[in-house]
């Protein structure tokens, strides 16, 4: 049945009566009054769910909002930035998350780095010797050359500078120190001590008295297994 329907009237053939589609409806809840109850409770049960539904939904978003507020703890004051961020969160996020007193600096450790491994005079260590010992061992890496950081101290002190560090951690190779692994106080060389190279120790000096001079605070490592192999 279309919106709107022609009937012919018995009575007279020639008279047409335009029905609507209301009038249509109704004559059809007249003849069957099982359809109109259907309709009554179909639309009773609309009523009462529309309220309740509208309620949960505001209490959901009430939720949703109070939710927010709790986590980023912003107040809105209508201000934003060109990426919809509140104010107050920009400059909430950009206090430091660190305390004052933490330091940001890098790490290091000799036979990772240094290379001159048989320069200045400089012992084997045992990690020199057992890289040698096997290709399974460093993967066939030595620490001969390494990052070569004997020869180009200045220039890495430079680039930490220029990286605004403020902190430099690294380690003693002891066979720099030490290259027979003992020290002997009743030498009779000039020093009064045998087995000492001063040379390592004259490296390790120059290289925190740059460090400190760059701003940088120097943090040595005594042990990071690199012992002499002697």
């Amino acid at each position: 049945m279309t919106s709107s329907s022609l009937t012919n009237d018995n009575k007279d053939s020639t008279s047409w009566v335009w029905q609507s589609e209301d009038s249509y409806q109704k004559s059809i809840s007249a003849s069957h009054p099982q359809v109109n109850q259907i309709k009554e409770e179909e639309n009773a049960r609309e009523r009462v769910n529309f309220p309740t539904m509208k309620f949960m939904t505001i209490l959901l978003l009430g939720i949703v909002f109070w939710m927010g507020v709790a986590v980023t703890g912003t107040k809105h004051e209508g201000r934003h930035d060109k990426y919809g961020l509140s104010y107050d969160t920009v400059e909430k996020w950009k206090k430091p998350a660190f305390p004052p007193e933490f330091i940001w600096g890098a790490a290091t450790s000799a036979f990772q780095i240094e290379g001159g491994a048989s320069e200045g005079g400089r012992g084997p260590s045992i990690w020199d010797v057992w890289c040698v010992e096997s290709t399974d061992n460093c993967n066939g890496d030595t620490g001969d050359v390494s990052d070569d950081h004997y020869h180009h101290w200045r220039d890495d002190v430079e680039l930490m500078k220029n990286m605004g560090l403020k902190a430099y951690r690294f380690s003693i190779s002891w066979s720099r120190i030490l290259p027979n692994g003992t020290a002997d106080f009743t030498g009779d060389d000039d020093s009064g001590v045998d087995g000492i190279n001063f040379e390592g120790i004259k490296f390790y000096n120059d290289l925190i008295d740059a460090l400190i001079s760059a701003g940088i605070e120097p943090f040595v490592t005594l042990h990071h297994w690199d012992l002499p192999q002697s």
